[in-house]
C-alpha cells in the first residue's frame, strides 16, 4: 500500500459523529475510503487527477483542474 496521508483533521458532522478530514496521496489501483468527513481530498500520484469526498452521496468526484496553484497543498483546515 502506498497511500500516505498529508493531512488529518477532526471535524465533526451535522449527526455529531467526528471524523478525519484527510488528504491522501495514492495510486489509482487503491481503494478510497468512504470513512471520512465532507471534503476529504485525494491525489492519484500516477495520474494526478485530484478527487474530493461528498459525505452525502458517500462518493468521490473528481475535481476539475486547477489554473493558478496547486489547492492540494493549499487545502485548509476550515473547509474546502
Amino acid at each position: 500500500m502506498s497511500q500516505v496521508i498529508v493531512k488529518s483533521v477532526k471535524v465533526r458532522d451535522v449527526d455529531g459523529t467526528v471524523r478525519h478530514r484527510v488528504k491522501l496521496k495514492m495510486l489509482k489501483s487503491e481503494t478510497k475510503p468512504t470513512d471520512v468527513a465532507d471534503g476529504s481530498v485525494i491525489l492519484e500520484k500516477d495520474t494526478g487527477k485530484r478527487f474530493e469526498f461528498d459525505r452525502g452521496t458517500l462518493t468521490w468526484y473528481e475535481q476539475p483542474a486547477g489554473g493558478g496553484g496547486d489547492e492540494f497543498d493549499d487545502w485548509s483546515t476550515t473547509g474546502r
